[in-house]
């Protein structure tokens, strides 16, 4: 027990320490143009990000696989950056792992942890969505993550699925996206065995097919929201909603399977109008009640 307690303890210090760090787009777009897309040396990229001030949220959190193209993928980041500046005036502020994870530091049960505090910090969530993407288990636990500590109809309005198939395939647009609504966790594929134990031990712990449907639900909605291809269109108003939001106060740690996750008490006893994703849900819902999911 008392080893428990001070694990417990190490882990609570280690989230209220942890800041996100952030990439500016104006330090990292030549460097992605001459590299189209391909990484440099991970010491290097990582002295390119910075940690984020007080009080300072990261605009745009970018999603994607590493198996899927690179060039291609960095083109779109073009375009979203360009997109940003000539609604707000300036370039984005962005999380990309390669920038902005240690790559010497891993330990994926931390990892989890400061995650979630990372996509909290954001605004909101770009996804380069290839081929690979839906079979990538990370990038479907960054989607995750979003879900599971919010309304979906919310999380959704925080969320822009770009397919890598647009260019010279006009009628095969969303190809890439299509694949999303065939996603299954059980096939997705992850680098690191340690990973993909940890990961699939705490989706199995509140349940794998609640989790595909979710994920499948998310890119219905998406794809018959936008279903003609489309450059990135953030309107105003989806770019300064954060993924969650601004009330969030101190982290809470919660315990789901064999990880400790992080959740995030508003403090509020107000009662919203309920989701009606949310209506009927039953009140023994092992997913929402694992995952801390605001049914208001």
């Amino acid at each position: 027990i008392n080893l428990q307690h001070s694990m417990h303890i190490e882990s609570i210090e280690m989230l209220e320490n942890h800041v996100p760090r952030c990439v500016e787009w104006e330090v990292i777009q030549n460097v992605l143009r001459s590299q189209e897309g391909k990484s440099m040396n991970s010491a290097m990229e990582y002295f390119l990000s910075r940690r984020v001030e007080a009080g300072e949220r990261i605009d745009i959190f970018v999603s994607h696989s590493w198996l899927d193209g690179p060039d291609r993928k960095w083109l779109e980041l073009f375009d979203v950056a360009e997109h940003f500046r000539a609604l707000q005036g300036r370039y984005p502020t962005l999380w990309i792992d390669r920038f902005c994870l240690d790559q010497n530091e891993c330990n994926v049960g931390d990892d989890l942890k400061k995650l979630t505090l990372d996509i909290a910090s954001c605004n909101s969530m770009v996804c380069l969505v290839g081929h690979d993407f839906p079979t990538r288990l990370w990038c479907a636990w960054e989607l995750f993550t979003i879900f599971a500590f919010q309304r979906d109809a919310d999380a959704i309005e925080r969320v822009q699925l770009i397919s890598l198939d647009r260019v010279g395939q006009k009628d095969h647009a969303q190809e890439a996206l299509a694949g999303m609504l065939r996603f299954d966790v059980r096939k997705t594929l992850c680098y690191s065995p340690n990973d993909r134990h940890k990961l699939m031990g705490i989706i199995n712990a509140v349940g794998a097919l609640q989790f595909n449907a979710k994920i499948r639900k998310m890119s219905e909605k998406y794809l018959a929201r936008h279903k003609k291809p489309r450059l990135c269109t953030f309107s105003a108003h989806d770019i300064v909603r954060p993924l969650v939001s601004h009330s969030l106060e101190l982290p809470v740690v919660v315990r789901v399977g064999e990880i400790e996750l992080v959740s995030f008490d508003t403090g509020s006893s107000e009662a919203a109008e309920p989701d009606e994703d949310y209506a009927g849900r039953n009140k023994d819902d092992k997913f929402a009640s694992q995952c801390r999911i605001p049914v208001q």
